[in-house]
This record gives C-alpha cells, sequence and structure tokens, in this order.
C-alpha cells in the first residue's frame, strides 16, 4: 500500500497529514506546496517522517491546477467553465512531491 494525496492546504490538513505519514510505516507521495517544508511544524516531529528521511521530487516545470467543473469560488459563486483569467486554471504556487520511501525505492527514482 501506498498513500498518494494532493491535499487540502486549508487550516491544519498538511500538518495532520504529515504526523500521519511519519506514523505509519508505508511509503507515501504527497503533492504539497513547496512552502511547507519552511513551516515551523514540518520539523516538529513530521520532517523525518518516523524511521525514513524524506526527499523530494520536482517536476520539471510548474504544475497548473484545473479546478472542477461547477466548482465554487471563495465567494460560494460558481466557476466559469473553460480556462483563462477566472481562475480555472491556477499555478498558485509551486508545488513538488514529498516522498517517503525506502532506500530500493528512492535510488529507483
Amino acid at each position: 500500500d501506498v498513500i498518494v494525496t494532493n491535499p487540502p492546504y486549508t487550516s491544519n490538513h498538511v500538518q495532520r497529514l504529515l504526523n500521519f505519514c511519519a506514523s505509519i510505516p508505508q511509503p507515501c507521495c504527497l503533492l504539497l506546496p513547496s512552502y511547507v517544508y519552511c513551516k515551523d511544524f514540518y520539523g516538529e516531529g513530521s520532517g523525518s517522517w518516523g524511521e525514513l528521511e524524506p526527499f523530494y521530487l520536482a517536476p520539471p516545470c510548474r504544475y497548473k491546477y484545473k479546478s472542477p467543473q461547477g466548482a465554487l469560488n471563495a465567494q460560494g459563486e460558481r466557476r466559469k467553465s473553460g480556462s483563462g483569467s477566472s481562475g480555472q486554471v491556477t499555478a498558485p504556487f509551486t508545488s513538488f512531491w514529498y516522498l517517503k520511501a525506502a532506500p530500493p525505492t528512492r535510488a529507483a527514482l
């Protein structure tokens, strides 16, 4: 089993997810904003992810995120379909993969 997720970045979701990943022996692949490793909570128990040190995989270019059809914006209004300046396709921050895996898996990547 492997956990692969792109969690919500609001509230304490990221901190809770990192703590959970630190508490389990399974590998994890988390797509998170690049700023997460600079947060105070990252070094508090989640930075080592238990027995394994985390490592990172950066995409060759910045990921763009597309909102699902019918999604609501921060004001609760339905977003327009398609892409463009209305916010359906966004790249609000750089993202990369935070990975937890055993050394043989790390070597393969």
